[in-house]
């Protein structure tokens, strides 16, 4: 069967995932590959776009809009009197020498960039990742300075965000190598539980497929933004039902009769 249809089937045909359990192990890694690859998608055109939009418009904004500042030993400096808001609910950028703003004030953007007085603030979906000048080394640069490295970022952006696609992808699909292999580890015991001749192998074939609807299912959940809590746990309860109901398809082996044999007749 060819690997598009595999994945198709795999979405909701435990009976036909069954039928996989015999084809070579390479095809089966190649499967796993591809069908990271194609979730992977949907992220990797959001965070490349996010990427394209925040430096270019950090780029612009640097060389029009945004007043003066500076960083001397660690700390930022401007001669605003008041913080600088630049923005919308989508994004937003604030520049604060005064102290005025604190970390906790950053939080009710869901997006943007925040330069405080002595950290960096970055808002990504609500979640704030916190960068302390000083962590930096004895930072002393210029807003002409940062903004020609900034220029610089944007030249060679696609060759950055190639390399952090690829380190995502590969990381992301050895986190799914582990989880089949843990799925095969949990078939072995459904499987005896069945009494069912599977080895190793077969059952790390299934898992593979096997996880194809959990994967799928959380990839575009994510994708559009929907929370499901404990979406860890109900993976799990997805991948094992759908492991259960594959092995409920793999025929049983049939017992052997034995022989009936009579003893030689003697004179």
């Amino acid at each position: 069967m060819n690997i598009f249809n595999q994945l198709i089937k795999s979405l909701y045909s435990p009976k036909d995932i069954a039928t996989f359990r015999f084809q070579g192990i390479g095809k089966t890694i190649f499967y796993v590959f591809l069908l990271m690859a194609i979730i992977s998608i949907p992220n990797a055109i959001s965070l490349s776009t996010t990427a394209y939009q925040g430096v270019n418009y950090l780029a612009t904004s640097l060389q029009e809009e945004i007043p003066d500042f500076a960083f001397q030993n660690g700390v930022l400096t401007s001669d605003l009197s008041s913080p600088y808001i630049d923005g919308d609910d989508n994004a937003v950028f604030i520049l604060d020498s005064t102290g005025q703003l604190s970390v906790d004030d950053i939080y009710e953007y869901d997006n943007g960039l925040a330069l405080l007085e002595r950290e960096a603030v970055i808002m990504t979906d609500g979640m704030a990742e916190t960068v302390r000048y000083r962590d930096l080394g004895n930072l002393n640069l210029t807003k002409e300075e940062i903004s020609g490295l900034v220029n610089g970022v944007a030249d060679v952006l696609p060759v950055i965000l190639s390399i952090i696609l690829l380190l995502l992808y590969l990381f992301f699909t050895a986190l799914k190598f582990i989880g089949v292999t843990v799925l095969a580890l949990i078939g072995l015991m459904l499987k005896n539980k069945a009494g069912q001749n599977l080895k190793y192998r077969h059952l790390w074939i299934l898992s593979a497929y096997t996880v194809t609807l959990a994967t799928a299912l959380f990839a575009l959940t994510e994708a559009f933004g929907i929370y499901i809590p404990f979406s860890f746990l109900f993976y799990w309860v997805i991948a094992i039902f759908m492991l259960y109901r594959v092995l409920h398809y793999v025929p049983k082996p049939t017992p052997r009769n034995d022989v009936e044999t009579t003893p030689p007749v003697t004179d």
